[in-house]
């Protein structure tokens, strides 16, 4: 299980800038660019001082993993961008910050920011009863009596029946969204039930996002994929991500699973809203970044009091109070990633892998970081 980033670990990163120099290991590639946002590619970092992790660290850790590529992306001062792109295999797709991975779960922030431009544009109401319409779609409702509102789909208590949406192969029939809460041919799963009590017990799942997406298109009359292009991606110059299929063939980069075999080809994730992301890592710190420059009340997404009710409710995004920071993690078959930030200490990490492996492989990196280099606050 991916642990949250705390504060202490931000810390202990720009602690190692200056603590830490490891020797790469033989046989692993690193490339390392830094980034003036929101466009220029600075090829020659050797005036951005900060270092956040020395190569050693992170392939040593990726051996033991067998974890065969990582892209990482530092955010300095919500201002700045350090990638860094590692990996094992010599005979797969070089790995650089315009590398491509699934991004599973981090769908979820996503949709959390297209819902909340909607609301500013008042299309939506976070707080409005949505059982009549769940009962339009026929999802069937053990618990017809509880208030159900969009904004406890969001916080994971909608009390629906599955957590995970299947995966399908680029030749097998992709279920509508329709014929996914419905759980109809060829769709995989059984039908959308609400069968845990609404708003009482968190409980994680992909389920409600099909809620979500449909939510956001009956209302919009436009598929899902279009308006988060328009609302989101676009706005924050996501240029390499994309919801559904990948951007660019090309550019992704081989899954492994959690036995290490080179998946022969991806798969494809039909609930959107839910895990239908593809990104790269530096694309993942924009995101990142404006959901710290929401609270500070720069978005034009949603307003400052909007994004503190995302954080404080915890609406598509893990908030932890008591260190001020932002975590959220996607997993698939043969990806995982992972995004944190500090809100006091203004630095962020996302992190991209290409194996089922990942979530060990950030674990332990984070662990590293806290054992290896203490906070200024001990």
């Amino acid at each position: 299980m991916i642990k949250p980033i705390v504060a202490s670990t931000f810390l202990v990163l720009t602690s190692l800038a200056l603590l830490t120099q490891c020797k790469s290991l033989s046989g692993v590639s690193s490339k390392e660019t830094a980034l003036n946002p929101p466009t220029a590619f600075i090829e020659n970092d050797n005036d951005f001082a900060f270092r956040v992790l020395a190569d050693g660290i992170v392939t040593d850790l990726m051996k033991k993993h067998n974890i065969q590529a990582a892209s990482l992306s530092y955010l300095v001062g919500w201002e700045q961008y350090v990638n860094k792109s590692y990996q094992l295999s010599e005979n797969d797709l070089a790995i650089d910050s315009t590398s491509i991975f699934q991004a599973g779960e981090l769908s979820k922030p996503l949709a959390v920011l297209s819902v909340m431009s909607l609301v500013k544009e008042n299309h939506f109401d976070l707080n409005r009863d949505i059982r009549g319409d769940l009962k339009l779609w026929g999802i069937k409702n053990n618990y017809e009596e509880t208030f159900l509102s969009l904004r406890n789909v969001l916080k994971n208590r909608g009390g629906f029946n599955f957590t995970s949406i299947d995966a399908y192969s680029l030749e097998e029939e992709k279920p509508s969204l329709e014929q996914l809460i419905q759980g109809k041919n060829p769709a995989k799963n059984k039908a959308l039930q609400l069968t845990n009590e609404p708003i009482k017990n968190f409980h994680p799942n992909d389920g409600g996002y099909l809620v979500v997406q449909k939510l956001i298109e009956q209302t919009m009359r436009e598929s899902f994929e279009s308006l988060c292009k328009v609302y989101v991606l676009g706005y924050l110059e996501m240029n390499s991500s994309s919801i559904l299929n990948p951007l660019d063939d090309s550019r992704v980069v081989p899954g492994y699973s959690i036995k290490n075999k080179k998946n022969d080809q991806y798969s494809i994730y039909p609930s959107s809203a839910a895990k239908g992301l593809w990104s790269t890592s530096y694309d993942l710190s924009k995101l990142l970044n404006h959901l710290v420059w929401s609270v500070e009340g720069k978005s034009s997404i949603m307003d400052e009091e909007a994004a503190k009710d995302v954080l404080e409710n915890q609406l598509g995004i893990k908030y932890h109070p008591k260190f001020q920071s932002i975590s959220y993690y996607g997993m698939t078959d043969g990806y995982t990633a992972h995004i944190s930030a500090s809100l006091r200490d203004k630095i962020g990490l996302s992190i991209m892998t290409n194996s089922s492996n990942g979530g060990a492989f950030i674990d332990e990196l984070y662990l590293y970081l806290n054992r290896t280099v203490p906070s200024i606050d001990e």
